[in-house]
C-alpha cells in the first residue's frame, strides 16, 4: 500500500470529484441539471501554513481552502445540492496523527468537498495544551529544507518573543536536532526564558 503524500500549496496538486457535479445549466429559454466533472488546483489556496513548508510549498491543511474551482463553468444556476459555483474546496478530513500548526495535515484520497457557496467556518485546531500532539515538520530527519524552515520559525519567534542574541543561541542548542515544530518552539521559549 502507498503512503499517502500530504498536500501543499502547488498548482500540480489538485482535488477532483469522484461523481458528477450536477448544475443547472442554461438551454434554451430553461435551466437543466447538468452533470460535470469539477476539479480544483491547489496553487490559488488560503489558510496554508504560514510556516511549514513541503518540499518548499506552504501545507495544506484541514483548514486550507482551494479557490477557483473549475470544469462546471457552462452550470451558471449553480450546484442542485449545494448551491456552489465555481467557489471553494475542501478537505472533509485530514491526517488524525500528523498536524501542521495544529490543523491536521491533508493527504492525498483524503475526502473532500469541491464547489462549497464559501469558505466555511474554521476547522478544529489542536494546541499543545489539550494533549501532546507534536506538530510535524515536513519530512523530518533534519533534511537541509527542514533546518531552514527551523531557523525561520526561530527567528520569527525569538523576534516575537523580544529574544537576545544569547537567548537565540541557546534555543538553537535546545532544539539542535529535534525537529520540532513551531507550537513546540513556542512552548520551549515560554517554559525556558519565562516569555
Amino acid at each position: 500500500m502507498a503512503i499517502p503524500i500530504s498536500a501543499r500549496r502547488d498548482g500540480a496538486n489538485i482535488m477532483h470529484c469522484t461523481g458528477p457535479d450536477v448544475c443547472k445549466t442554461p438551454m434554451g429559454s430553461s435551466m437543466v441539471p447538468v452533470p460535470y466533472m469539477s476539479m480544483v488546483a491547489l496553487g490559488s489556496s488560503v489558510r496554508t501554513s504560514r510556516t511549514v513548508r513541503n518540499n518548499g510549498k506552504q501545507d495544506f491543511q484541514l483548514n486550507s481552502r482551494a479557490l477557483v474551482v473549475t470544469g462546471h463553468e457552462p452550470g451558471v444556476g449553480k450546484g442542485v445540492k449545494v448551491s456552489g459555483y465555481k467557489s471553494h474546496a475542501l478537505a472533509k478530513k485530514g491526517s488524525k496523527t500528523v498536524f501542521s500548526e495544529g490543523w491536521a495535515v491533508v493527504r492525498d484520497s483524503d475526502p473532500a468537498w469541491i464547489n462549497r457557496p464559501g469558505p466555511g467556518g474554521t476547522e478544529p485546531h489542536r494546541t499543545m495544551g489539550e494533549e501532546k500532539v507534536p506538530i510535524l515538520l515536513a519530512g523530518s530527519g533534519g533534511t537541509p529544507g527542514n533546518n531552514r524552515a527551523q531557523n525561520r520559525q526561530v527567528r520569527a519567534l525569538g523576534k516575537q518573543y523580544g529574544l537576545t542574541d544569547d537567548q537565540l543561541e541557546q534555543l538553537h542548542e535546545i532544539i539542535t536536532k529535534q525537529n520540532y515544530g513551531f507550537q513546540e518552539i513556542k512552548q520551549i521559549i515560554i517554559d525556558e526564558f519565562g516569555k
